[in-house]
């Protein structure tokens, strides 16, 4: 069974749909005049950036006839380009863009045409490897292997993904995802993860010698395993920490936390939301703000209703079964250099507390906030993700995530997971197993794998690469069986 409170949060993965999508439509707006759209570039290219540029320009020849925009990304760590026939042209529609790093790498690229999704997977892989080749050169294109299965790309579309492979081992967060069109052609390449590209050379890599025996590392992962509550009222052990464990000491690379149990009061308030005159009404008294939601669009069942504000923030709101379960406030791009927190981390998590006992059921006296991850590169919030309390004991796949602005201190997100407005009926839990022999059911079925990862350490990832032994922490062992679920 898989863990709940690992699942892909939807307004994580809305936020990095709109730094992929918004860009070219937002630009309609500084196109206002012919004078603004003469406007070809806005800021000076690297020599290695227009390199690269030139290179795309070469693979997709009928980008060299359109118009260019080029605009300074992410406190200029990165340029975004747009390519568009006419940018004086106010209507509604999609550019074909890149993001290229000052450095001349390519962080994502966009060739604005129909995907599909009949693309073979043998078609997929060749007219990905052989672009991979032609982008990267054959040698160093030789460091990344093609995987085996395929894969998604933050907008959900099949892509297939090259991870770089040093030492015989795998680089986590070091790849990219190559998004093939079903007539063969190139629709999208980006980055995978924290992908850091070429930036270690080989003699950076730590040797694998240098590990701890296997044995050792997976005899200390009961330190990590803890009680908690399945919705369904049986009660497991999980891994509570990052996953990552440094193969030279054998400590846990990012640290992990589980606040006391923090009291609340159940307000049992629903966020109904049937019509986008309800999802507005819900906005504006949760939230604070005045909003004109029109039709959403579906999506597997849920609705999702996007409006920019009066001052040009992007608003995205999600309802499921009737239920408003997230809303996400983007005012810009994240940013590596976001400027120091005005609101402390303590009020913060305060605030989000009070915020969430809004909506908790009367079974609900606690909650918990886990955190097993480090915080996006340059977050301008801070994010609490909250679970139930029953018997002193977390409930693993119910939570509540809630963002707090670190300038204003306002609520900027909030994603409900596995919500249930009727009270839960947790029995106080006898008869167990140890930890112990829980970690070696899990061990069994989930074994640590030795590989590179580039870690964040204060919000920054790291440059050099560190040897770490890294387990899946997605599923549960049942604690009174003692076998995995």
């Amino acid at each position: 069974m898989k863990k709940g409170n690992k699942m892909i949060v939807t307004a994580t993965v809305l936020a990095a749909v709109l730094s992929v999508t918004s860009v070219g439509l937002v630009q309609r707006a500084s196109a206002a005049s012919p004078e603004a759209a003469n406007v070809q570039q806005a800021v000076t290219l690297t020599d290695a950036a227009k390199q690269s540029l030139d290179k795309l320009l070469t693979l997709f020849p009928h980008l060299a006839s359109k118009q260019q925009r080029v605009e300074q990304y992410t406190a200029g760590a990165s340029f975004a380009i747009t390519f568009d026939d006419d940018f004086s042209r106010l209507s509604i529609r999609m550019f074909d863009f890149a993001f290229i790093d000052e450095k001349g790498r390519l962080r994502s690229f966009v060739n604005n045409t129909a995907v599909g999704d009949s693309v073979p997977d043998a078609l997929m892989k060749e007219k990905a490897d052989a672009f991979m080749k032609k982008w990267l050169g054959s040698e160093d294109a030789g460091e990344y292997e093609m995987e085996d299965k395929i894969g998604t790309n933050v907008l959900g579309q099949k892509a297939v993904q090259f991870s770089r492979v040093v030492n015989g081992l795998k680089v986590e967060g070091d790849g990219y995802l190559v998004t093939v069109t079903a007539d063969g052609a190139i629709a999208r390449i980006q980055e995978a993860g924290h992908a850091r590209g070429k930036y270690a050379d080989k003699e950076q890599f730590p040797d694998p010698s240098g590990a701890l025996p296997k044995a050792q590392v997976e005899k200390a992962l009961a330190d990590y395993m803890k009680l908690g509550f399945a919705s369904d009222g049986k009660l497991n052990y999980a891994p509570m920490f990052s996953g990552i464990i440094d193969a030279a000491t054998g400590k846990e690379l990012v640290e992990s936390y589980t606040s006391p149990p923090i009291p609340v009061t159940a307000g049992g308030k629903s966020l109904s939301a049937n019509t986008p005159e309800d999802v507005s009404k819900r906005v504006a008294e949760h939230f604070g703000i005045e909003l004109t939601l029109e039709a959403g669009s579906e999506s597997g069942g849920d609705m999702f209703y996007s409006v920019v504000a009066s001052d040009g923030s992007n608003v995205i709101v999600q309802t499921k079964d009737g239920q408003l379960v997230s809303y996400s406030l983007f005012k810009g791009y994240y940013d590596s250099s976001a400027l120091q927190a005005a609101y402390s981390e303590e009020k913060a998590q305060e605030k989000a507390a009070q915020f969430v006992q809004t909506f908790l059921n009367s079974s609900v006296n606690e909650v918990q906030v886990i955190r097993t991850q480090a915080p996006p590169l340059g977050s301008t919030e801070y994010s609490f993700q909250f679970h139930p309390v029953h018997h002193g004991i977390p409930v693993l796949d119910q939570y509540y995530k809630v963002g707090i602005d670190k300038q204003s201190g306002a609520v900027v997100s909030y994603f409900a997971y596995n919500h249930t407005e009727s009270p839960l009926s947790l029995k106080e839990p006898q008869g167990f197993v140890g930890a112990k022999p829980a970690a070696a059911e899990y061990v069994k079925h989930n074994p640590y794998e030795l590989k590179y990862v580039y870690p964040t350490v204060d919000g920054q990832v790291s440059d050099k690469p560190v040897l770490v032994y890294r387990i899946n922490t997605d599923s549960y062992v049942d604690a009174h069986t003692g076998k995995l679920r």
